[in-house]
């Protein structure tokens, strides 16, 4: 079927406002339970310059590491801003303007296909993490054959997510019809206007979809497709110069995982402010969601990154001659895990 692309505006409400490209700086109550991270004792924090690109649970991990006081707790002042839109991101971090960019891990093969090659650092999830969302007269995948399905720009994550999913589970992506829409906001919008039957949404929009009468048929997640989803970046000449600093990133970063996991309560209520959230069951969806698919060591998958790289030839061959070791940098975790604290955040 045909690639069609929607340019009218569904007027949704974005989920979790329209914050452009701004400091976000809510501030919940971190508890006071074992493992809550103390003050930096350091007088002169080292300033990292940190950007992201949407207002959604998968990064909300970022928010939990600032909210909690990870960075400060490993002598970083991290200032997070946000910036709507991958490419915007991408071509603010190659310019100098931001030092790190949490994005998704497709951006490093965009910079290395513009001769700007940025070095992932870290991977806060190796997998496609999507639910589909789908009419509730849908029961298994097949049921999408000639059905209009919602999704971003053909390449695009979510988009890609779609047909190795359908393919996997036996389903040729050719039979669904695929229609383009600017983000998530517009694919939930579609759906709850009768424009497609079924989506790929990250939580919390798949507890927005529920309650709005649709069906979850499935999690992505569960499939196991290696990816690099949630990624944090910088340029390699930032990494030579700042590689104790963005050592320390990563190990508030893991700390502030590791932390999630035990305190989920928390997680909502960092989320419920970045977002603008209330709903008790939209926050659940969220927090229990990213507890279960982050990984406790954020390395960067190499089959994740095989996998891009094969996924975006697909739209340009020349994708082929990336090297795929110049496009991440395991060695900062590889630096904490070794220094014991994987250990000593899981006892178990």
């Amino acid at each position: 079927m045909w690639q069609i692309d929607v340019t009218v505006a569904l007027g949704l409400l974005a989920l979790g406002g329209a914050l452009g490209c701004q400091a976000v700086a809510p501030s919940p109550v971190a508890p006071s339970a074992a493992g809550a991270p103390g003050a930096a004792t350091q007088a002169a924090p080292d300033h990292i310059r940190a950007i992201y690109s949407s207002p959604t649970g998968g990064h909300s991990m970022l928010w939990v590491a600032k909210q909690a006081g990870f960075f400060a707790q490993n002598n970083l002042d991290v200032s997070l801003d946000l910036l709507r839109g991958n490419q915007q991101v991408l071509a603010t971090l190659m310019t100098g303007e931001i030092d790190l960019a949490q994005n998704t891990g497709t951006s490093v093969i965009d910079a290395a296909l513009a001769s700007q090659n940025i070095v992932a650092i870290g991977s806060f999830t190796d997998r496609f993490t999507y639910k589909l969302m789908v009419d509730p007269a849908i029961h298994q995948v097949a049921d999408l054959r000639g059905l209009g399905f919602a999704s971003s720009s053909p390449g695009s994550t979510d988009e890609v997510a779609a047909r190795k999913t359908f393919a996997a589970l036996g389903v040729d992506p050719r039979d669904v019809d695929f229609i383009s829409f600017q983000d998530q906001n517009g694919r939930v919008a579609a759906m709850r206007q009768g424009i497609a039957k079924a989506t790929f949404v990250v939580p919390p929009n798949d507890a927005v979809l529920r309650k709005a009468g649709f069906a979850e048929l499935l999690d992505t997640a569960d499939l196991d497709l290696p990816y690099v989803g949630i990624a944090p970046s910088v340029r390699p000449d930032y990494l030579r110069d700042h590689r104790a600093a963005l050592e320390r990133y990563m190990r508030a970063m893991t700390q502030a995982i590791a932390y999630y996991k035990h305190n989920p309560e928390y997680a909502k209520q960092v989320i419920g402010k970045y977002m603008e959230l209330d709903d008790p069951d939209v926050l659940d969806a969220a927090a229990t969601y990213y507890v279960k698919v982050m990984p406790r060591v954020p390395y960067v998958p190499d089959a994740g990154v095989r996998a891009m790289i094969e996924d975006a030839a697909a739209q340009d061959p020349a994708v082929r001659n990336i090297d795929p070791a110049t496009l991440y940098d395991n060695s900062l975790v590889r630096a904490v895990e070794e220094s014991g604290l994987i250990k000593e955040l899981y006892p178990d």
